[in-house]
């Protein structure tokens, strides 16, 4: 068993259950709430992502991101947005096939304007992972609010909040469908939202997601 304290950049394993078994369920305590996960011996989770970030050189969007394992690690496909939905491949990094040592890679964008960017990992096998989003701005300031998994289906999370402590959530023709209470690393219950392209406005910041 696996537990994340950081919406699911890093994992660590917690516990192992001895070889052989039978058992069809596993019950473990916790003290605090976390992400969880379950992987058997030959099925480990194939790449961790520590992190994700950019900045704005005078020119370009400088990316870079750090991985602490890799298993059967093709590589990175990094993908551009203009709005934060419909994304395009503009480049491929190669990854390391499968190393417990730590990697850095980093990528540049000749792209002279505001933009959102994401990570694709791919396997050997073709099976693949996105990372969360990011927005850098053409006066170099970061957009420090990122907005995950995309699309959802039942809660969303919200990184990089400091001072918010309220949002709006527009649905698609600009309507108020809900007014949620934010703390830092806010997951947000969007269960009970109809399916199609909402908005999230937290101080003037607009996060857009699809509710699948």
């Amino acid at each position: 068993m696996y537990k994340s304290t950081d919406l699911g950049s890093t994992w660590n394993k917690v516990w192992c259950m001895p070889t052989p078994f039978t058992n069809r369920a596993i019950t473990l305590q916790t003290s605090s709430f976390s992400d969880w996960t379950i992987s058997d011996g030959n099925n480990t989770l194939p790449v961790t992502l520590t992190n994700f970030t950019g900045k704005r050189t005078e020119n370009a969007n400088q990316l870079s991101w750090t991985t602490a394992s890799e298993i059967n690690n093709q590589g990175f496909e990094v993908q551009r947005s203009t709005d934060g939905e419909t994304f395009e491949s503009i480049a491929f990094v190669k990854g390391n096939g499968t190393t417990n040592e730590k990697q850095q890679y980093s990528f540049t964008d000749l792209y002279n304007s505001n933009a959102y960017y994401r990570l694709k990992q791919v396997d050997f096998d073709g099976k693949f992972e996105y990372s969360k989003s990011i927005y850098l701005a053409v006066d170099g300031s970061e957009l420090k609010l990122a907005l995950f998994p995309n699309p959802v289906q039942n809660e969303v999370n919200i990184e990089g909040l400091v001072n918010a402590t309220t949002g709006t959530i527009y649905n698609m023709h600009g309507a108020v469908v809900k007014t949620i209470s934010l703390e830092p690393n806010t997951s947000v219950d969007v269960s009970d939202l109809k399916q199609g392209l909402y908005t999230i406005q937290i101080e003037g910041i607009n996060l857009k997601f699809l509710k699948k």
